[in-house]
């Protein structure tokens, strides 16, 4: 039974927010800026409201995928829907498996797991960014070293391949920024 939550908390991840909030403004996410669909796309492209209400219910739906799931299992299953979540957001079902880069739906749901973690993540993610001077590139490396900072705040074991998971995810969606870094095109915000 519990296999359904995964499949509640990947659902949840693939409402799309992005979507939604730059259709109301008359724009297709999908086919605007850089065409990624989430916030800092919607924000830059569509507006300030827009991007802020994406990023707000991006983050809300990996927190309500992790509270559901913790209803029913364990913090550890909980953490697995959260990885189903960021796949949801990564590979949107509504839309043709396109998505974000599920940077805000894992926040949002480590949030809730283990805040710690989060603000290391975090923390890592400017320092880097100030340093190579892309955020999109920070973000990347801050995924990177995310599984070896929840297992070092959670403990080794499950929770490494928790984050693992997650980092794989959120690094195959940051592949054309890789390109872009090594072209010399450079985003800090």
């Amino acid at each position: 039974m519990n296999w359904l939550w995964l499949v509640a908390a990947y659902l949840l991840g693939s409402i799309p927010s992005a979507s939604i909030f730059s259709g109301l403004k008359g724009k297709k996410i999908t086919e605007t800026g850089s065409g990624n669909v989430g916030a800092k796309n919607t924000l830059q492209n569509v507006g300030v409201l827009a991007g802020i209400a994406t990023a707000l219910v991006d983050l809300g739906k990996g927190a309500a995928a992790v509270w559901l799931a913790r209803r029913f299992g364990s913090d550890l299953f909980a953490a697995w829907a959260a990885v189903a979540a960021i796949a949801g957001h990564n590979y949107m079902l509504f839309l043709r498996f396109q998505g974000g880069k599920g940077l805000a739906t894992g926040a949002g749901a480590f949030l809730l797991l283990s805040p710690a973690s989060v603000f290391w993540a975090l923390g890592i993610l400017a320092v880097a960014a100030l340093i190579l001077r892309d955020s999109n590139v920070g973000a990347a490396v801050a995924a990177a070293a995310f599984p070896f900072v929840l297992a070092r705040i959670e403990g080794a074991g499950p929770w490494f391949w928790v984050g693992l998971a997650a980092a794989i995810l959120v690094l195959i969606k940051h592949q054309r920024d890789f390109k872009a870094y090594r072209a010399g095109r450079r985003e800090l915000w």
